[in-house]
């Protein structure tokens, strides 16, 4: 009976890994739609700070699926195929995170100035200043750095999804378009806010 029911669960997770997909597709094309229409427009610390924790939220909505899609099927080749399409995702975490935090740190040291300015003697806070110039600007060359990952890693997500839904039957093809459209519309409503990450 034990038996039976592994193998149940087992053949559940597996019917399940076209939803996976799906939902890793639909979020990972929602991130690159907001990207394409939206990131490079934006000027203000916080319209950034809010963009940039929106497009964190995708990618990790994006890693998770992923994720899962390969636990589900981490004793075939499936599972292995999403192992580039983590490693790729995990990074692009990191450097959302690091946009982020130098925004973050702009912004407190702007915010802070009149008290830091008590703190420190004017050479010191000037060089504080001129360290805030240099954030900025590493803040940016790490958004290039992030557009050009994203556009490189579109490729991979792509590859991988297309050896998945090519090995998919023709009742995962329509779950798959099913889940894909559904998420695709729960992902592309959401809007950035500026909230903790």
């Amino acid at each position: 009976m034990n038996t039976t029911s592994r193998i149940h669960v087992q053949t559940l997770v597996e019917m399940n890994h076209c939803v996976g997909i799906a939902r890793r597709d639909a979020a990972y094309n929602c991130l690159l739609a907001y990207v394409n229409g939206h990131l490079a427009k934006i000027d203000s610390d916080g319209d950034r700070l809010a963009a940039y924790r929106h497009c964190l939220n995708l990618v990790q909505e994006t890693l998770n699926a992923t994720e899962r899609a390969t636990k589900m099927n981490s004793q075939t080749i499936r599972g292995l195929w999403n192992r580039p399409v983590i490693h790729f995702l995990q990074m692009l975490v990191n450097l959302i995170q690091t946009m982020t935090s130098l925004v973050e740190h702009g912004q407190a040291v702007e915010q802070e100035a009149s008290i830091l300015v008590e703190h420190l003697d004017k050479s010191n806070f000037q060089l504080l200043k001129d360290a805030c110039v240099q954030f900025v600007d590493n803040e940016f060359r790490a958004r290039e750095v992030f557009l050009n990952t994203l556009q490189l890693g579109q490729e991979i997500v792509h590859n991988c999804s297309q050896k998945s839904i090519h090995a998919f039957s023709d009742e995962e093809h329509r779950r798959y378009h099913l889940a894909y459209e559904e998420y695709l519309r729960f992902y592309g409503n959401g809007q950035p806010k500026d909230e903790g990450i």
